[in-house]
């Protein structure tokens, strides 16, 4: 695609109809235009033609014509979110964490990989991947190729284990260029409580509570109330 300029004034040259009106060129006399483009395209071979003619007689024309190739190599934009279902939660409670990612494409995203990093605060209990296969033990889920468009979802469900900010980590990659590497990254804080029951001790350790016994079984109690309301009879009589 070329951008708009004034290259029919300055140098005769209509970008429409592609003509270079370069006019006579006297022995030994050499031009150049030079036009700057911009590439509109993916995942193609762009060929450039030129040929050149004039009204004088030329003895050789296996030079007037020249071509130039352009591999212009595949793009996928693949973008990564990591949407936990709560982000704040108590010691013991579930978190599930679904990790997306999409290829915006405009081409195939080829042997694509994320990496999910789930910190020690963190249990997994189980994963379910709604395309290729992660591995728990070394975080990473093997995609493979992803069509322009596609989404795909990896659900980690875990249990908080741990009091303090946990911040889930994912990244993806593939080995089609990308663009926009700014969307291949996302990180998710989840915001971990104690119990309600639990206290901490100067050192952090959490104590619970603990009911103190009164030392009077229910019966003994029982025993002294019905003794008092008869005594109350007694003295009404």
């Amino acid at each position: 695609r070329l951008p708009k300029g004034d290259y029919q004034r300055f140098y005769n040259y209509d970008y429409k109809t592609g003509i270079w009106n370069v006019g006579d060129l006297s022995s030994g006399q050499s031009v150049t235009l030079k036009i700057k483009t911009l590439v509109a395209t993916t995942n193609k071979i762009i060929v450039n033609l030129a040929d050149v003619t004039s009204d004088t007689y030329d003895p050789n024309e296996a030079n007037n014509h020249c071509n130039e190739s352009i591999t212009v190599p595949p793009e996928a934009d693949l973008v990564i979110t990591i949407d936990p279902d709560r982000t704040d939660v108590t010691v013991g409670d579930k978190v599930k964490i679904p990790i997306t990612v999409v290829n915006n494409g405009p081409d195939t995203a080829v042997n694509t990989n994320a990496f999910i990093e789930i910190p020690d605060e963190l249990r997994l209990l189980d994963f379910i991947p709604s395309k290729g296969t992660y591995d728990p033990e070394t975080g990473i889920w093997t995609i493979g190729d992803l069509a322009p468009g596609e989404e795909v979802t990896l659900i980690l469900n875990t249990e908080a284990l741990k009091r303090g900010i946990v911040i889930v980590k994912a990244s993806v990659t593939s080995d089609t260029y990308d663009s926009d590497l700014s969307n291949n990254n996302d990180t998710a804080d989840i915001m971990v409580n104690d119990t309600p029951e639990e206290e901490h001790n100067a050192d952090g350790v959490s104590q619970t509570p603990k009911m103190h016994a009164t030392g009077n079984p229910i019966v003994m109690v029982l025993l002294a109330l019905l003794t008092i309301a008869g005594v109350t009879l007694r003295r009404k009589d």
